[in-house]
């Protein structure tokens, strides 16, 4: 298995981050409300801007929850019987043709650009 994720590298980098940009948000939003008449627009978009991405960041980090995914009755069925229907009547082609036109032969020949010989 590999344990060299990027999920399992920069988790801690990542949450410090997020926890960071958190914090930013709320400490402007907090001097907005501190002082309303010296308060400028661009500030409190900023503080929404910052605090979204921080929301967002965290909502990737935290993991989801093993019950939602041992769940799977409400899911539809994977295959279709439209699909197995179509796959009945559509056989798979033989395999012991060999074509002729693949590009890792001698040389290929794309017929809309040039015609065959």
């Amino acid at each position: 298995m590999i344990r060299g994720r990027a999920m399992r590298t920069f988790s801690s980098i990542a949450s410090f981050l997020a926890l960071c940009l958190l914090a930013l948000g709320v400490y402007i939003i907090k001097e907005e409300f501190a002082n309303p008449i010296a308060a400028q627009s661009i500030a409190l978009l900023t503080a929404a801007f910052v605090l979204a991405t921080g929301v967002t960041l965290l909502a990737y980090l935290i993991p989801p929850r093993s019950s939602v995914w041992r769940d799977n009755s409400a899911q539809p069925p994977l295959i279709s019987l439209d699909w197995v229907e179509w796959a009945a009547e559509n056989p798979p082609p033989d395999s012991t043709e060999q074509r002729t036109d693949l590009p890792y032969q001698r040389w290929y020949v794309d017929p809309a650009r040039i015609p065959p010989r």
